[in-house]
C-alpha cells in the first residue's frame, strides 16, 4: 500500500499557525526555515522599488509573502515577490492569486535548488511570464523570460547594473536592493 500523501491547498489551510512557512509542489508538502538578515533586505528593498513603479503607477500589484500564489490543488507557492497586472486583478483573491502572476521574485537562501531547480521548473510549467532569482550573497539577479513553456534568460545583473523586467516596463538598480 502506497502511504505517500499527495498534499492540496485544502490540506494546507487546515494546517496550524505555526510560523512556519509551507507550500506544495507538485503534491509534496515542504517546509521552509525563515529567512536570514540579507535575504530580508534584499525583499524589502524590491518591494519598495517595485511597488513604487508598479502599484502607483496602477500598472500592477506587488505582494509580499506570505501570500499562496495558488497554482493548482497540488502547487501551492509562497514566492518572496509577485506581481499580477491591473488588467489580470481578478486572479486575486482573499486567500491568494489563484492562477499565474505575471511576475514571481525568489530570494534564494539557504535552499538555493529549490529556487533554481524544483520552483523554475514548476512556475515555467504554470505559466508564469517572467521569474527573478535573487542573489543576496553574490548580489546578482537573474530574469528569466517564458518562451514556448520554457524559461530562457533575459539578463543577468550584477554589481551597479540595472536589472530590467520583460513582462513590466521598469527598471531596478541592483544598488537599491543590495544596500
Amino acid at each position: 500500500m502506497d502511504t505517500t500523501k499527495i498534499w492540496t491547498y485544502d490540506d494546507l489551510a487546515r494546517l496550524p499557525d505555526d510560523g512556519k512557512r509551507y507550500e506544495i509542489l507538485d503534491g509534496d508538502l515542504v517546509v521552509s526555515p525563515s529567512p536570514s538578515r540579507e535575504h530580508q533586505r534584499a525583499v524589502k528593498y524590491l518591494l519598495f522599488g517595485l511597488a513604487r513603479l508598479l502599484d502607483e503607477h496602477g500598472i500592477a500589484e506587488v505582494f509580499l509573502s506570505p501570500f499562496d500564489a495558488i497554482l493548482s490543488p497540488q502547487r501551492v507557492v509562497v514566492p518572496d515577490l509577485m506581481a499580477v497586472r491591473r488588467e489580470r486583478a481578478s486572479i486575486v483573491r482573499e486567500r491568494g492569486v489563484e492562477g499565474a502572476p505575471d511576475l514571481v521574485i525568489e530570494v534564494m537562501s539557504s535552499r538555493p535548488a529549490l529556487d533554481r531547480v524544483r520552483k523554475f521548473d514548476l512556475y515555467a510549467k504554470a505559466g508564469i511570464a517572467e521569474y527573478w532569482l535573487v542573489d543576496p550573497i553574490g548580489q546578482t539577479i537573474e530574469v528569466y523570460f517564458l518562451v514556448e513553456g520554457s524559461y530562457e534568460l533575459a539578463g543577468y545583473y550584477g554589481e551597479g547594473e540595472i536589472a530590467q523586467s520583460v513582462v513590466f516596463d521598469v527598471e531596478v538598480p541592483l544598488r537599491d536592493v543590495f544596500r
